[in-house]
């Protein structure tokens, strides 16, 4: 009875509405916070995931293309190989630039005249406009290797029996074989740095590494003339010869050694035709040639022109000053390079481009307006960096229009289209000095013929794919 009389008391306190309601809702929070704590655990993930991709698109913001990133997207396979070829391709500028001081003089002594010395020059340039097509369809149909190969090794030959040549004629079939060679040479490597720069995480870091390229070719170009010049005072004119061959077949050694073939990196959805005519047929392309024409037009104007100009302007100034003016002036292009190319890949190739050859517009028209030799000079250094900034951001366009599947034949017209300009516009602007009685004609010319070339890339900037912007 004691028991019932406690159950009686204790069962409605335990069902008492206010307790139970209590319960529930206990119970109720508790389901509630089990089911928020599995979906927590659950969306955890995605979550936090979110944020780091955020932050990781940030920080490859920030980086843009630094040359930290750039190597580490390039694949391990293809890291030894763009060495090689930045390292060759510097090597073979190096080796052009050493023979510059001595080949004038070595050529005068055979018997040859201005003009002879003039065509050993040129000799060159002319096989490159007659071979660069015929090998970029080669490079796009063999491979890149091969003519990478046998093409620095037949230029090494040439350099070295440069030296050897006991006959004018000998010399120019010399100068043809160094032309030849280096026309096969450039339809590999550049094919080859296309394909790997053209590899999905690599692609946004093409304009740096082709800036690097750059800036390696602008510092052979400092050193070699020097260079050139003491390997000649130590071993004569044939020793030096030699030396720039054996260089250059060292660089035919690498190339076999260490650069992979990548023809298989490109589309093969459209075989290459026998003609250009198809690629001629596409806006971009003619927009790149005549911008590469444009551009090195300007280079023939430095080469052919500027030392009479400086002549005329800096009174005073005797071959050393020029050559350290020179040597200076090219120094600015191992800086200038790289900061175009990681620009560009920023920005977008077209702006970079339309500002490198706008400065140079600029510096041309105060080359041709100095009267004095502080204006000159410091146009003569806003010429230097403008070339350097347009020439990368102009090489990675060029990448970025040319068809995967027949890359080798369009890089390869707008190689022509520059090795057409360094023949033809030394000879016509040399033509206009005499006729204009002033070397300051030329450089009038070319600023205006740059400047045209902005407002050209203006009106044509819808023809260019969207891919030239990072």
């Amino acid at each position: 009875m004691l028991v019932l009389a406690a159950r009686r008391v204790v069962r409605p306190a335990a069902r008492s509405p206010k307790f139970v309601a209590h319960l529930r809702r206990r119970e109720a929070l508790a389901v509630h916070l089990s089911a928020r704590s599995k979906t927590t655990v659950q969306s955890t993930p995605p979550t936090s995931a979110t944020p780091i991709s955020s932050d990781k698109k940030e920080d490859d913001k920030e980086e843009g293309s630094s040359l930290a990133a750039a190597w580490a997207a390039l694949p391990q396979e293809h890291r030894a190989g763009l060495g090689v070829v930045t390292a060759a391709t510097a090597a073979l500028n190096f080796s052009f630039g050493a023979i510059v001081p001595v080949l004038p003089q070595y050529a005068l002594g055979l018997g040859l005249g201005s003009s002879g010395v003039g065509l050993v020059l040129a000799a060159p340039a002319f096989a490159r406009v007659c071979l660069n097509s015929p090998f970029g369809r080669l490079a796009d149909s063999r491979g890149r290797r091969p003519l990478m190969i046998f093409g620095e090794a037949a230029a090494a030959c040439g350099v070295a029996l440069t030296g050897l040549a006991p006959t004018a004629t000998t010399m120019v079939a010399a100068r043809l074989l160094v032309g030849a060679g280096g026309s096969a040479a450039n339809a590999g490597s550049t094919a080859y740095v296309g394909d790997v720069t053209g590899l999905p995480k690599v692609q946004r870091h093409r304009g740096l590494i082709l800036g690097v390229q750059s800036a390696a070719t602008a510092g052979a170009w400092v050193l070699g003339p020097a260079c050139g010049g003491v390997l000649a005072g130590l071993w004569g004119a044939p020793g030096s010869f030699a030396a720039m061959g054996g260089l250059a077949m060292a660089c035919a050694g690498g190339y076999y050694a260490l650069v992979p073939e990548t023809l298989s990196l490109a589309t093969k959805a459209d075989e290459p035709s026998s003609s250009s005519s198809s690629l001629l047929n596409e806006p971009a392309q003619r927009t790149c040639l005549a911008l590469n024409a444009v551009l090195h037009a300007n280079y023939a104007a430095i080469l052919a022109i500027m030392p009479l100009r400086c002549a005329d302007v800096w009174v005073t100034a005797g071959p050393l000053e020029i050559g350290a003016l020179f040597s200076a002036v090219s120094a600015v292009g191992v800086f200038g390079g790289p900061l175009a190319g990681k620009m560009s890949d920023r920005h977008g190739r077209a702006p970079v481009v339309c500002a490198g050859l706008g400065l140079a517009a600029l510096g041309g028209g105060g080359l041709a307006l100095a009267d004095a030799v502080e204006p000159f000079t410091a146009a003569f250094f806003a010429w230097g960096f403008s070339v350097s900034v347009a020439g990368p951001a102009l090489t990675a366009l060029t990448n970025d229009v040319a068809p995967p599947s027949r890359r080798g034949e369009s890089l390869a017209l707008s190689r022509t289209a520059a090795d057409g300009a360094l023949c033809v516009a030394p000879v016509a602007l040399g033509l206009l000095a005499d006729l204009a009685g002033s070397t300051a004609a030329p450089f009038a010319v070319c600023s205006l013929a740059t400047a045209a070339s902005v407002g050209f890339l203006g009106t044509r900037a819808s023809d260019l794919p969207s891919n030239v912007k990072s």
